[in-house]
């Protein structure tokens, strides 16, 4: 089952609806949330086509996690996002938090 993810920062920034894995009618394509390099939006895209995907960062990758504040985390398959600690934009370091939306099949 996928699930949907809400993104927030303490700066007030609020991004919901981003697909994190997938359901069983949609086993194609398994979203991870990114950070847009160019924009510095978050978003959900593809991890199976990362190679293609060369302007984001996924928020598995360890440079967007800041280590000294991870609580928990969220798993689908070998894919770790840690709720707390996410880089977002300069001024807010690693504010950005994920929260579970909705579960999807």
């Amino acid at each position: 089952m996928g699930k949907f993810l809400k993104a927030s920062c303490k700066c007030g920034y609020t991004k919901s609806s981003l697909n994190f894995g997938h359901g069983m009618y949609n086993n194609e394509n398994f979203g991870v949330p990114c950070l847009v390099l160019d924009s510095f939006e978050v978003c959900s895209s593809d991890i199976t086509k990362k190679n293609e995907n060369i302007d984001v960062l996924f928020y598995n990758n360890s440079l967007l996690q800041d280590k000294k504040q991870r609580s928990s985390t969220m798993f689908f398959g070998d894919i770790t996002l840690q709720n707390n600690g996410n880089f977002f934009l300069y001024f807010c370091n690693y504010d950005l938090s994920f929260s579970l939306g909705l579960i999807y099949d």
